[in-house]
């Protein structure tokens, strides 16, 4: 019974073809949008979800008043680290992250590569976040320790084996000195580690130790000597509240080079990426639900042509009725027909978002697969 429904509904579809065509365009269209939109979302909430501690790591932020102007500083000072990580409640581990951007890195007798992402960090970064090792030590407590990408490891050293390499490198990012007046760092690689995700806010491609000594326009100091992002892993993210006022009475008692301190706040690992788009959260369930949108004004859209050519549909139903159908059977030739315009429609909509993906990457910035 059911494929003698299908049969006269796809016999039916095919005698009109431009019938067909609007609604299967129209439902194809509305689909593809939602389609895209949402890879989108789903591409978006993925950010920083492969920290094994995702939804337990925090970053630690502090409110700065300057003149007029309220200031969310991101960069901290390590002072506190070893207090934070002893004696408050709640904070089962800390470590701090220092995006230093661009540099140049050379391997003996080879051109220098650029790297856009040098990163400096605290021994206890693996204690926080998740860092995948592929090979050798995580060691980034001597100076000089180092740990460096699959990707920038092909390309530093070919097929020879990167571990206990040195390489040279030489920072060009904001507030180095001139490339001519830097002495490069030396550092050794212990450690071969994957390529960050996609879907990653802390990029990287060579991580290292934070006591490396580097030049600044103040002198030698130790990398993270002067501060960087601070991320502490709760035992708890229920109630956040006291951890704020103890974090606010170590910070008021700390100097600082400028600016009058505020206050503390937490930002959620997983607010990272989206946290500082326009809209945040927010932005994102509104897309989500303006793709539901499309959706039903193209299934309003089809209710409405199908009411619309109805009439015509009059002379078929009396002729059935006459026949001997019932009202089961007719609903049953209605349905099959619905049911087929909405496959094809599917599978149309899905063609094009594999047509449309790469223009849709380019604009957006992103790199979604239909699989992902």
């Amino acid at each position: 019974m059911l494929q003698n429904y299908f049969l006269v509904a796809l016999r039916r579809l095919r005698r009109r073809p431009g019938t067909t065509a609007l609604h299967v365009g129209g439902l194809a269209i509305g689909l593809l949008c939602c389609f895209l939109a949402l890879l989108y979302v789903l591409d978006e909430r993925a950010y920083d979800r492969h920290h094994e501690h995702a939804e337990q790591v925090v970053r630690l932020g502090e409110q700065v008043r300057v003149g007029d102007m309220t200031i969310n500083a991101t960069n901290t000072d390590t002072a506190p680290l070893d207090a934070i990580r002893l004696d408050l409640p709640g904070v089962e581990a800390a470590t701090v992250w220092e995006w230093d951007g661009t540099a140049l890195a050379r391997r003996t007798g080879a051109e220098a590569v650029e790297i856009e992402h040098l990163v400096f960090a605290d021994a206890s970064l693996f204690d926080v976040l998740t860092v995948p090792v592929a090979r050798g030590v995580p060691a980034l407590a001597e100076p000089g320790a180092a740990l460096i990408t699959e990707s920038l490891a092909a390309t530093l050293f070919g097929t020879a084996d990167p571990i206990g390499q040195t390489i040279d490198v030489t920072r060009t990012g904001y507030m180095t000195r001139q490339l001519d007046e830097v002495t490069p760092l030396s550092v050794t690689i212990s450690g071969l580690l994957a390529d960050p995700p996609a879907t990653s806010s802390l990029s990287y491609e060579l991580i290292v130790a934070g006591t490396t000594p580097i030049e600044t326009h103040d002198g030698v100091v130790a990398a993270l000597g002067e501060g960087g992002e601070t991320y502490l892993r709760l035992s708890a993210m229920a109630d956040t509240t006291a951890l704020v006022a103890l974090l606010e009475q170590r910070a008021e008692t700390e100097p600082r080079p400028f600016g009058e301190f505020v206050g503390v706040f937490l930002t959620p690992l997983l607010q990272l990426h989206y946290g500082s788009q326009l809209g945040g959260v927010e932005a994102l369930s509104l897309f989500a639900t303006l793709a539901a949108l499309v959706v039903l004004l193209a299934c309003i859209n089809y209710a409405n042509l199908a009411t619309a050519l109805a009439v015509r549909r009059a002379t078929e139903v009396g002729v059935r009725k006459v026949l001997g159908a019932g009202r089961r059977q007719l609903a049953g030739h209605f349905y099959a027909e619905s049911l087929l315009l909405a496959a094809t429609a599917g599978v149309v909509a899905l063609a094009l978002a594999a047509a449309v993906l790469p223009l849709f990457n380019a604009f957006t910035g992103k790199a979604i697969t239909l699989g992902s």
